[in-house]
């Protein structure tokens, strides 16, 4: 009952008499989960203010043992599924939230130096062993300790092994 009215008070359609009395009997008008989703954000917020970016492990726990890493992930979730509200999303884009996983973030550089190949080369056909910090030239093994270096061939054999067992996501293939 109490969820109800709190839902008819978001949409505006509680009237005026019953928000006045249950204002009498310090109704809490808020969702539990909408002054937690708050709290957390503010607890980002300090972490933004400090390092100047939210990225963090996603075992980070604040002081107080709070599990903001765990946290950042679910809005990471939340918002692939659509279940981010306008409003967080706009909060959260006004600190540079990064909403891609690191995983995903990885998975589109790498095809991008794919595409960058495939401009150059007019092919998807990249040679064994072909290592790249662009995608268009090849690396030899000694400048290949860099961390921004891919082994594109090994990269473009793996999507080929995940789509034939079923794994690639149907957005990538």
């Amino acid at each position: 009952w109490c969820n109800t009215q709190r839902i008819k008070y978001s949409k505006g359609l509680l009237n005026a008499e019953r928000q006045q009395k249950l204002k009498l009997i310090k109704f809490r008008f808020e969702n539990k989960n909408d002054i937690e989703w708050e709290e957390k954000y503010k607890l980002l917020l300090e972490y933004y203010n400090k390092h100047g970016n939210t990225e963090m492990p996603q075992n980070f726990r604040t002081k107080e043992g709070i599990a903001l890493g765990v946290w950042l992930e679910h809005q990471r979730w939340n918002n692939k599924k659509g279940a981010l509200t306008t409003e967080r999303i706009r909060k959260l884009e006004l600190i540079n939230f990064r909403f891609e996983t690191k995983k995903d973030a990885e998975w589109e550089r790498k095809y991008r130096l794919l595409l960058a190949y495939y401009n150059k080369y007019n092919n998807t056909e990249v040679p064994f062993g072909f290592m790249t910090k662009n995608g268009v030239d090849k690396i030899t093994p000694e400048e290949a300790k860099d961390e921004n270096v891919v082994n594109l061939y090994k990269w473009c054999s793996t999507q080929r092994d995940n789509k034939k067992a079923g794994m690639l996501a149907a957005e990538r293939e």
